[in-house]
């Protein structure tokens, strides 16, 4: 995984957040395909971003932007509980004499956020919440699949192309009829 100066590495970001292709919009699926496009267009311009999954102390919990459900209820839908995970693209930061992770998460972000922080934002209990680094090429914590060269993206544009045209009720009404 790269290095980066701070200033570098929200620098990466803030570009990243201008690409009008990569939906933000519909933040309750679609956070490996967000990651995984940002990889790919890092390794295009020499940078290796890895992967960072967030999982929730336990099984039955569920990760939340706390960010987020204050301010922009309308974020997402009434029956949106929250994540059995999240990912993001990570790099590392030269800040002073350390290195730290910190992740790109432009869907409830508009920094890059250290492991720490993204903790904080997501788990009910950020002490035992844990995060599992991978390369850039996993999709999954698992590792099922990997897809080190080919871009995900287009399924959740289609989506979100959908959701801007239908509204999210509409949307998940018509996904749950089939």
């Amino acid at each position: 995984v790269s290095v980066l100066s701070k200033k570098e590495a929200q620098k990466l970001f803030d570009s990243f957040k201008s690409l009008s292709y990569i939906p933000t919009k519909y933040l309750e699926d679609g956070c490996y395909a967000r990651a995984h496009e940002l990889a790919l267009i890092a390794k295009n311009n020499g940078i290796t971003l890895g992967k960072a999954f967030l999982l929730p102390s336990t099984d039955g919990d569920l990760l939340y932007p706390k960010n987020l459900s204050a301010k922009n209820p309308n974020r997402f839908t009434k029956s949106f509980d929250g994540w059995k995970y999240h990912v993001n693209s990570f790099v590392l930061v030269q800040n002073g004499d350390k290195v730290e992770p910190f992740v790109f998460d432009l869907g409830v972000s508009e920094k890059i956020q250290s492991f720490d922080e993204w903790k904080n934002n997501l788990a009910r209990d950020p002490k035992k919440s844990r995060i599992i680094t991978k390369p850039a090429a996993s999709i999954f914590h698992d590792t099922t699949f990997t897809s080190p060269d080919l871009s995900i993206i287009d399924s959740l544009v289609e989506t979100q192309k959908t959701i801007d045209e239908l509204g999210m009720d509409e949307y998940l009404f018509r996904l749950e009829s089939g």
